[in-house]
């Protein structure tokens, strides 16, 4: 199951590009789980590089991958992947 997550890749018809944060910070995990915390923090910085128009929402990932709290973030800058996995988070459940 892991191997269908990092495997994801958007249509490309797809212009809305909402899902890139919190399926940044996912696949970060994934990659994490199979290859160590080196390569996820690796990806997720390549991820930054190549998206430069979200990088404020793709540090909002990485800060989240590190577990450094709940990053600051205005509210009309998140998108409903991004509530949900703070949600998570601030319940427990996003923990390692």
């Amino acid at each position: 199951m892991l191997d269908h997550i990092t495997q994801f890749t958007p249509s490309i018809d797809n212009t809305i590009s909402n899902f890139i944060p919190s399926n940044t910070l996912i696949s970060a995990r994934v990659i994490e789980k199979k290859e160590g915390t080196a390569r996820a923090e690796e990806w997720i910085n390549n991820q930054i590089a190549s998206y430069p128009d979200m990088e404020t929402t793709l540090l909002w990932s990485r800060d989240m991958f590190k577990n450094k709290g709940i990053p600051v973030l205005p509210e009309k800058e998140k998108d409903a992947g991004m509530r949900i996995l703070e949600k998570l988070k601030m319940s427990g459940m996003g923990e390692k």
